[in-house]
């Protein structure tokens, strides 16, 4: 056995443990496949990070980066799986979590379905399951100590599990069925009873709960207490209903926060490392809170109110240390996000959806272009014409991903584009669906400003036989990853294409 097959096989031994795969790394980059350990490495110190880490941003940007340097290489690292099952992204340097679709729920063979799963534990470190579909009868046949081992991972669309049923709730973490389960998602009702099982059993550092039953957290006896180890919770609402301190949670996810919630997220000691925090409705009410509250976060993702005055008037007071920023709602809001002084040392802002229109001047005064390292406004709303003004003035020196998808750009938008020079930065840029045609296609392969691109994202335009020059590996020589597909070439051209190995043409 080889050194590489031996270290291979320790990673799967102990899916649920980082070590094997950091040696492994070792191993990897000690034999010139250093960009494959560095992946390893990234995802590994990104699934034990909080948004608050001073590297949190660099991490995700370069994990983006070094999935499209490797990406043919990840594809062929998947073994070929049976019908109904399949892979979810890699996690932790690895693809380990396997999604299973109806086979499992509806006519399956669950029998043949678990020896497959047996078999596969060999040859790839599988440390999660997402079940599609499933009944509680079906699950416990999986909760076999020699499947469930190294499990960290469960996603499952059962709320709840009768004690009578073959696996109960209160048996899947602190030493049961699933001794190394740390991440779990439910997706329908739960009721308090499963909560407080999954609260007294600890070990889980993530839980979503879809359809908690808070209506029952009222009664104090039902008032879970937790042990202290979570790190991220996604609720629907009802988060007031907890007990506190939640002592290391870092991210926390509400799709409805109400006034009556501000008991919570407000008094710093509820919860103190609090860093992230994602709210999905009531935009109005949760900027006010977060206002009042005087929070420092690193993320912040909201649907913002429709008043600037209000948006402006939180970001300043809660954002000294913002990195990340997520809005949707009213573009009227977006002129109070980008001129306010507590996004001075913003890193990445993802805009959409967005109901109306932007003005590019209200985006271009902002006081954040020059520390950005990411923007994304896919579908931007921009009046006609007016996003060829925009990539003209924009002015952003530090900008690596630049993600216009589906904004009618044309061949006056790519140039535009192509000849900013304050864009030579980037690494990452996705143009698909813009309406491109051989002209803009050509600027920008030509362009002096964007030879540092490792993806370039053309799917879906009309550049033809302007992508000639790509069959060229001098031309734009960083890519790892570009997706030229549905562009109109001649089966001749996409041929050609394909030979360089970081086209995508089909």
């Amino acid at each position: 056995m080889s050194p590489s097959d031996a270290l291979y096989r320790a990673v799967c031994a102990a899916p649920h443990d980082d070590l094997p795969r950091l040696v492994f790394a070792d191993w990897l980059e000690e034999n010139g496949r250093g960009e494959r350990a560095e992946f390893i490495r990234v995802q590994c110190r990104l699934a034990n990070a909080s948004p608050a880490d001073a590297d949190y941003v660099d991490l995700l940007e370069r994990e983006a980066e070094l999935k499209a340097i490797l990406w043919r290489e990840l594809d062929a690292d998947r073994p070929a799986l049976p019908a109904g099952i399949g892979w979810e992204p890699e996690h932790r340097g690895f693809a380990e979590r396997l999604r299973f679709g109806s086979v499992v729920g509806e006519a399956g063979d669950i029998a043949s379905v678990i020896a497959n799963v047996a078999r596969l534990r060999s040859a790839v470190p599988v440390a999660g399951w997402r079940f599609e579909t499933i009944s509680p009868e079906q699950l416990g046949a999986f909760a076999n100590p020699d499947l469930t081992a190294g499990i960290t991972s469960l996603e499952t669309p059962l709320g709840d599990i009768a004690p009578s049923q073959a696996l109960d709730f209160s048996t899947l973490t602190g030493g049961g069925c699933f001794p190394y389960l740390r991440r779990l998602r439910l997706r329908s009702r739960t009721e308090a009873r499963t909560f407080a099982q999954l609260a007294a059993a600890g070990g889980l550092s993530s839980l979503e709960v879809l359809q908690l039953n808070w209506l029952q957290l009222q009664r104090p006896v039902h008032k879970p207490t937790w042990q202290g180890c979570l790190r991220e919770l996604s609720l629907r609402e009802g988060i007031r209903y907890l007990s506190q301190p939640f002592p290391r949670l870092h991210t926390l996810r509400v799709r409805d926060a109400h006034r009556s919630e501000a008991s919570v997220f407000i008094p710093p000691d509820a919860m103190p490392s609090l860093a992230s925090l994602e709210i999905g409705a009531d935009g109005m009410e949760a900027a006010e809170l977060l206002t009042q509250s005087g929070r420092r976060l690193a993320n912040l993702s909201l649907r913002i109110p429709h008043s600037p005055e209000v948006i402006q008037r939180m970001l300043n007071t809660v954002g000294d240390r913002l990195q990340v920023l997520r809005v949707s709602g009213s573009a009227s809001a977006v002129p109070g996000v980008f001129p306010s002084r507590g996004v001075a040392a913003l890193r990445q802002v993802a805009l959409g959806p967005i109901d109306g229109t932007l003005i590019p001047h209200n985006l271009l005064k902002g006081v954040c272009w020059r520390t950005l390292t990411s923007f994304e406004a896919p579908g931007c709303p921009f009046e006609r014409g007016d996003t060829v003004q925009f990539l003209r003035r924009l002015v952003a020196p530090n900008l690596k991903h630049l993600n216009l998808k589906a904004t009618p750009l044309g061949d006056e938008g790519a140039i535009a584009l192509a000849e900013n020079a304050s864009l030579a930065n980037l690494t990452r840029l996705n143009l698909s669906a813009c309406r491109i045609g051989p002209a803009g296609v050509e600027a920008l392969l030509n362009s002096p400003h964007l030879q540092r691109l490792i993806e370039l994202n053309l799917y879906a335009n009309n550049g033809g036989e302007a992508l000639t020059p790509l069959t060229d590996t001098g031309v734009l020589p960083n890519l790892g990853l570009a997706d030229v597909a549905a562009n109109g070439v001649s089966d001749e051209l996409r041929a050609r294409l394909e030979q360089r190995s970081a086209i995508r043409a089909r």
